[in-house]
């Protein structure tokens, strides 16, 4: 039997080890390499059939004098975010930076030290009581806030097309108090202008056009959302000599890194950070292809983050050592865009529901391509408000419901043979001798509360769990034409960008 599973007892709950994986203990049949290319190429081809993979349109309000501006002498990497339904949490969280470095700005001398400085969050130094003073419970300032990284680095908000014009109104620049339809001296655009804590954040829209399908699909999911983040990281980089070459790719709610570098004031020189921690993992990063940090942790609501910070140590002026074999990155990583670019990879779109990161970090170890982690070194994500939904997040939604049925009906379609379709799961849990199920009966025998969308979707991730695990299996053979399908990107594959309208996107 190629592949024998059991069902994980806690699926669905609130760790990223549960949450998107309901298989467990999984064991590969390592002599089916022809069962496993079969899988991977049905999950590819389901896509390609529905005209979903025919390239990559990137919109946003001024790519001109966003490509002058990273162009610039001095640009450090950008932050890119991966977001979905929380623009109005972003809003709230950079605002809340602000407030609070405007309030402590006599002890804080008018700008945080860098992304490491946990006073961010309320904590140590900032009297007797915690937290930004501002704004509900549901709301913390992200990493990512512009006043925490500072102004030689840019902020890009990726989401989908869909959800670009709601995030342009919410994050858009406001105008100072008495100023003039005049654009300021020396602005490069829309993109850049003003002088308001958004003013270095722009948001980014994505969508793989396509024709059409009965099925009311639309590419959409964590694969195609880092997947478009990616590319658009290969189109914003400068070409001249110099200039960056690596970009940070952080999920939207991460609010800190704990034990996280932070400059040393005695050798601030000129106003300006010697480092920000961020300077240090790029400068280790070599020619590796990614580096990130402790993943995998739970989102935690505002007092357990404001907890992790008053407990902290004072914050390390140098990073700590490299893992020796590093795991799984995701949630905050450091990609080295040049070497993405130069190689022609990229995370898969293919991963609609789940195993984008842990595929394509198991691709990487396959490939022999190294990469790096500090384990000493943790992501923070906050439990992040969602905002109100709307007709077109609605939209999106049922683009990513449809997306997932679609791919559970394939992958679990006809009569067993030899090879898929149907994907099938034997059972180590029953007695010896059960039959192999199709995924979607597997699902539906071990939890059959589950409504019929998320019986989809489980079905939908359990074929994603099964190839990210036979990608990261060196047991099970796989040709390089097979997986390159899957995290190969064609030098012809087209992106292309476009500046939206005044009022936003297009769809």
């Amino acid at each position: 039997m190629p592949v024998s599973a059991q069902w994980r007892s806690n699926y669905g709950g609130s760790l990223v080890t549960s949450k998107y994986s309901p298989l467990e203990d999984i064991r590969h049949d390592t002599e089916s390499a022809q069962y496993w290319a079969a899988v991977l190429n049905l999950r590819m081809n389901t896509l390609r059939n529905l005209n979903l993979l025919q390239g990559l349109r990137l919109t946003t309000q001024d790519w001109a004098g966003v490509r002058t501006r990273e162009a610039a002498k001095g640009r450090k990497p950008p932050l890119v975010v991966v977001s979905s339904g929380r623009a109005e949490w972003i809003k709230a969280g950079v605002e809340a930076a602000k407030r609070h470095l405007d309030m402590y700005s006599d002890e804080l001398g008018g700008s945080y030290q860098g992304v490491g400085d946990m006073r961010a969050l309320g904590g140590r130094g900032t009297g007797p009581q915690a937290g930004p003073q501002a704004g509900p419970p549901n709301v913390m300032p992200p990493i990512y806030a512009p006043s925490r990284v500072g102004t030689e680095r840019s902020v890009y908000v990726v989401v989908h097309f869909a959800e670009y014009d709601h995030y342009v109104e919410q994050l858009k620049e406001e105008e100072p108090e008495g100023a003039t339809e005049e654009e300021p001296e020396g602005a490069t655009g829309g993109a850049t202008g003003g002088a308001t804590e958004r003013e270095n954040l722009t948001v980014i829209g994505w969508q793989f056009p396509g024709a059409p399908t009965p099925k009311r699909c639309q590419m959409a999911g964590f694969g195609a959302s880092r997947f478009a983040a990616l590319e658009f990281c290969k189109q914003l980089m400068p070409q001249q000599d110099g200039a960056w070459r690596s970009a940070w790719i952080f999920d939207d709610n991460v609010v800190a890194l704990s034990n996280f570098p932070v400059y040393d004031p005695e050798n601030k020189t000129s106003g300006e950070l010697e480092h920000d921690g961020l300077s240090l993992v790029e400068a280790a990063l070599g020619k590796n292809i990614c580096a990130g940090f402790q993943a995998g942790t739970s989102a935690g609501d505002r007092s357990t983050i404001q907890g992790i910070v008053t407990r902290a140590v004072r914050s390390p002026g140098n990073l700590p050592p490299l893992e020796q074999k590093p795991g799984l990155v995701q949630q905050a990583v450091l990609w080295n865009i040049s070497r993405l670019k130069e190689l022609n990879i990229n995370i898969s779109p293919a991963f609609i529901a789940s195993a984008e990161d842990v595929s394509f970090i198991n691709y990487l170890k396959r490939r022999e391509l190294p990469y790096q982690q500090y384990t000493q070194i943790s992501v923070r994500k906050h439990l992040a408000g969602e905002d109100a939904p709307t007709q077109k997040t609605a939209f999106l939604q049922a683009f990513r419901r449809n997306l997932a049925k679609t791919c559970a009906d394939v992958e679990s379609a006809g009569a067993q043979q030899a090879l898929p379709p149907p994907v099938t799961v034997h059972d180590l849990a029953p007695q010896e001798g059960a039959a192999a199920q199709t995924v979607r009966e597997f699902v539906a025998a071990k939890a059959p509360l589950l409504s019929a969308q998320d019986m989809d979707k489980a079905a939908c991730q359990a074929v994603e769990q099964l190839i990210a695990t036979a990608v990261g299996s060196p047991q099970v053979p796989l040709e390089d034409a097979v997986l390159n399908s899957v995290f190969g990107v064609t030098p012809t594959f087209p992106v292309n960008v476009q500046n939206s309208s005044a009022t936003g996107g297009q769809s």
